[in-house]
């Protein structure tokens, strides 16, 4: 009958664990915090109700990681990681996966000042594109979403963000569940906001060449 196979431990000291599927070569990459530090990735293997784990490999060996997130870019047959580091910078790096094994391109700043682990990926089918979302400091903790494109094994960022929460007068957190609507051909992003009270909001995003339009959560038809 069918279950859950037995655990397997990838690494003795994993926090800050996020995972995606590579349709292409038919893998599973897990990145996570290693220790204290190191940001580390390590591409899993399925065989039946088993998964092994090739060799850890760092992307970010020398800052610790606040937020962690890693999606597929079915187009360019990469993955995407992006991270906070201790100085507020949001970083992203491109990751091919050959075999059992992963390697990084130069990472890219995407924006500074930004709050914590605050930030969530997600990825355009149609428009071969990743959105990174973010919370500032710099604004009064506003929310924003900027465009990445993998080129090669780095990225090319639009230097313009859009703010996604414009029409509220409080601060985002926790920007979480970045899902691409094939059909409509729009990513859905989740936040809280805070008031007086914190309130679950979602807004639709829609992509263009390398533009932005935001949409009311409410209202999915504007785009």
């Amino acid at each position: 009958s069918d279950g859950l196979g037995s655990d397997v431990i990838y690494d003795g000291y994993a926090t800050n664990t996020a995972a995606t599927y590579d349709s292409v070569n038919d893998k599973v990459v897990v990145v996570y915090m290693a220790g204290p530090s190191a940001g580390s990735a390590q591409v899993g293997t399925v065989s039946g109700s088993s998964i092994s784990f090739g060799t850890k490999v760092a992307f970010n060996a020398t800052a610790y990681n606040t937020g962690l997130c890693i999606d597929f870019d079915v187009n360019a047959e990469k993955v995407v990681v992006m991270w906070g580091d201790p100085s507020s910078n949001l970083i992203a790096a491109v990751g091919t996966v050959s075999g059992t094994s992963i390697s990084f391109g130069v990472a890219v700043t995407i924006s500074t000042n930004i709050r914590g682990g605050d930030i969530a990926l997600g990825y355009d089918e149609n428009a071969q594109k990743h959105l990174a979302f973010y919370v500032s400091n710099a604004t009064g903790q506003k929310a924003y979403a900027v465009v990445l494109t993998v080129s090669g094994t780095t990225l090319d960022t639009v230097p313009t963000a859009v703010e996604f929460m414009a029409t509220q007068s409080y601060n985002a957190f926790r920007p979480q569940g970045p899902s691409y609507d094939s059909t409509g051909q729009k990513i859905v992003i989740f936040y809280n906001s805070y008031c007086s009270i914190s309130n679950q909001l979602m807004e639709f995003v829609c992509l263009g060449h390398d533009s932005i339009k935001i949409c009311s959560g409410f209202d999915g038809y504007c785009c």
